[in-house]
């Protein structure tokens, strides 16, 4: 008889000895949030808070065994895809996460983290964009990394705004957790934690012009991977108010859903990009609607980052567990 009355949710990506990134750092997220991971690991790390010495890749069997066995067991509510490093475990995990269509699935591929992938980075973004953007629920990229793929796909298009194949390609090499981490980084640390200003100047459901889109590329670009098939495109790193001001915006096929704009905080951070993708993926899970899961889990990011702690040496790692009294 099953009891199970928390949401599951199943990760894929790497074991992390810091726990600041990969499947480590998303059961974190999870637990805090009231749900439960299941974690599928595909690459075995060596490193600090600082960076990454080396990295052992699990066999693609393995990873396709380990969740095709937990997806057997236990019936999951979402689905968080990390930072991928494998052309292989690309197209596996692709093919599990498209046997169970209605799982919530948080994209959120790149990281800078994990090594660079090399040649391999054009085919790899050619898999992400043909078998997991078009299912996933939300995906998650900076700035910059929405910037490198519409570079890409321009070049191997002229008109690519017209394309509807989903021939286009990319890099994957992008800083994602330090473009995260610039929206909330400053010089001075406010004496209680700050709360967020929200900048949610345009209500879900209201279309830009197409004009408005062709002035801007992060809105044209993010048009672009919606028509692939990807329900919500959250862009980190957008343009907020203010001198350097950063922000988060959200899109859907109808266009600009929300724009939240941050107060800074100090860094540098390692991990905030994984963290607000996992706690989107935590919220879709307990049933929240994607702008106000997208709203909560950057109020989460926030905090954890409000309350980051130093390790070692290295960069501030994200207090997942900050709205828990220690004993």
């Amino acid at each position: 008889m099953q009891n199970q009355t928390s949401p599951l949710i199943l990760t894929f990506g790497a074991s992390d000895p810091v726990g600041a990134t990969g499947v480590t750092a998303d059961l974190a997220v999870f637990s805090a949030l009231g749900c439960n991971g299941l974690a599928v690991t595909t690459a075995l790390l060596i490193g600090d808070s600082a960076s990454v010495e080396d990295m052992q890749e699990v066999d693609p069997d393995w990873v396709a065994d380990q969740a095709r066995v937990l997806l057997e067991d236990a019936a999951v509510a979402a689905f968080k895809i990390g930072a991928l490093h494998d052309l292989e475990h690309a197209s596996a995990i692709a093919e599990i996460v498209s046997d169970y269509p209605d799982a919530a699935l948080v994209l959120d591929p790149f990281g800078s983290r994990l090594p660079d992938i090399g040649d391999d980075a054009d085919e790899m973004l050619t898999i992400v964009r043909q078998l997991l953007v078009p299912q996933a629920s939300v995906l998650v990229l900076s700035r910059d990394e929405l910037a490198r793929l519409a570079e890409t796909w321009s070049e191997g298009d002229d008109n690519a705004e017209s394309d509807e194949d989903g021939e286009d390609a990319g890099d994957a090499d992008d800083e994602a957790d330090d473009e995260v981490a610039d929206e909330v980084e400053d010089k001075r640390r406010p004496a209680a934690p700050p709360r967020p200003v929200a900048r949610i100047p345009v209500p879900p459901g209201c279309e830009l012009p197409d004009e408005a889109e062709e002035a801007d590329p992060v809105a044209a670009g993010a048009r672009h991977l919606i028509r692939l098939g990807c329900e919500f495109v959250l862009v980190t790193g957008t343009i907020g108010e203010g001198d350097g001001g950063r922000a988060n915006t959200l899109y859907s096929a109808e266009g600009l859903v929300r724009h939240d704009g941050w107060r800074h905080l100090p860094g540098p951070f390692i991990g905030a990009g994984g963290t607000l993708s996992a706690a989107i993926a935590a919220f879709l899970a307990q049933g929240a609607d994607t702008p106000q899961a997208v709203g909560l889990a950057q109020e989460y990011t926030h905090g954890a980052l409000a309350h980051a702690q130093r390790y070692g040496m290295g960069k501030l790692v994200p207090n997942r567990t900050y709205r828990m009294q220690a004993i």
